[in-house]
């Protein structure tokens, strides 16, 4: 290995322990949202919901609206859509792992034509931190509307710029897996300009 790939994995590493960190607490607020939004103490939540993983916590939080049939809050939902791309991409790291190459490949567990591959670097990774950042600046103002008197000034000023963290681009090694269409949706909006 030359001294500029060590480096390179050194700094990978290094970004990819302050990824995890932040995800930790992102994942700690938004299970704090979701039980101060059903209206019940963090105590008997965690009584009642303990184990419940981020994307069943969003989930719950969508079913809350629509169960109200309350229109989400533009800024929330933006939040809610980014997470559960920056989730999918942890649980890739985490539960695939990262080949030298820094590709990310479930090449291990899959079928064939479910193999997944793509890029990851340092880059994604700290664009994935600056978007923790802004979400748990927007869920911190949902959680405790008290503590941010000016929220919807706050979450437009947040938001008003694109989401650094974009979806990698998959580069499959098996051409089985090329010719299935992806089954997740896009992303919602393009814009996050007009945030309530």
């Amino acid at each position: 290995m030359s001294a500029a790939t060590t480096e390179e994995h050194r700094e990978y590493y290094y970004e990819l322990g302050r990824f995890v960190s932040i995800y930790a607490t992102v994942e700690g607020s938004i299970f704090v949202l979701m039980a101060s939004l059903i209206g019940i103490s963090l105590k008997d939540s965690n009584a009642v919901l303990s184990g419940a993983k981020t994307d069943q916590c969003i989930s719950n939080i969508k079913r809350l609206y629509e169960a109200r049939e309350t229109e989400m809050p533009d800024a929330l939902v933006l939040c809610l859509d980014q997470i559960g791309l920056i989730n999918k991409l942890r649980n890739d790291i985490l539960h695939s792992g990262t080949k030298a190459d820094f590709t990310v490949t479930n090449e291990l567990r899959a079928l064939p034509d479910r193999i997944i591959a793509y890029p990851v670097s340092a880059k994604l990774l700290q664009n994935a931190i600056m978007d923790m950042g802004t979400i748990l600046l927007v869920l911190a103002s949902f959680i405790s509307p008290e503590a941010f008197p000016t929220a919807k000034v706050d979450r437009t000023v947040l938001l008003s710029r694109p989401w650094r963290c974009k979806r990698p681009v998959p580069t499959s090694t098996h051409p089985e897996s090329q010719t299935k269409t992806p089954k997740h949706k896009p992303p919602r909006g393009s814009s996050r300009a007009k945030v309530k």
